[in-house]
């Protein structure tokens, strides 16, 4: 049974692993048109969320459960083990997608034994309808747009607070 669990666990780690080197979508003349030297992994954008969820949390004191949050940015990339990265500039509509995320987390979750509670956690982030998940949604969006200003040199040029059009509450 723990050799099971450890198989299981490896398994789940090694798919996770490919995030480091997965570029993501977007960056480039067919998507987004924005040209950088280097593409950002998809685990990179993980890790940027996560560190933004906690920054804008910290500062603006919403009443959401931060820990939920951040498991959600941890894991709502995962699928993209197993499909890549899907953006709107892909010709897929939103239901296809989110038919084929949900099938490659449940393909990618394996038999993890809390498989169930992290189907649910992404079935929250996709939904909506928590204000844990709307945070973290909204937390996913704002992430490329920051990259972007970043990533064009025209941060400095934001000439309006980056918390503007940001909800008083997720």
């Amino acid at each position: 049974d723990d050799d099971k669990k450890c198989e299981e666990i490896i398994k789940f780690y090694c798919l996770n692993y490919r995030l480091k080197k997965k570029k993501r979508a977007g960056w480039d003349n067919t998507h987004w048109q924005v040209q950088a030297k280097r593409t950002e992994t998809v685990a990179e954008h993980i890790v940027s969320t996560m560190a933004l969820a906690m920054a804008i949390e910290t500062e603006c004191r919403y009443d959401i459960d931060l820990d939920k949050v951040l498991i959600m940015l941890a894991i709502h990339e995962t699928g993209e083990t197993l499909i890549g990265d899907i953006t709107p500039h892909d010709g897929m509509s939103k239901e296809q997608k989110k038919m084929i995320e949900e099938q490659a987390m449940e393909d990618a979750l394996g038999n993890l034994e809390n498989k169930t509670q992290m189907l649910a956690t992404l079935l929250d982030f996709d939904n909506r309808e928590t204000k844990e998940a709307q945070f973290a949604h909204l937390i996913d969006k704002l992430d490329p747009v920051i990259q972007c200003k970043i990533v064009t040199k025209s941060i400095a040029k934001i000439n309006h607070p980056l918390n503007e059009g940001l909800p008083n509450a997720p």
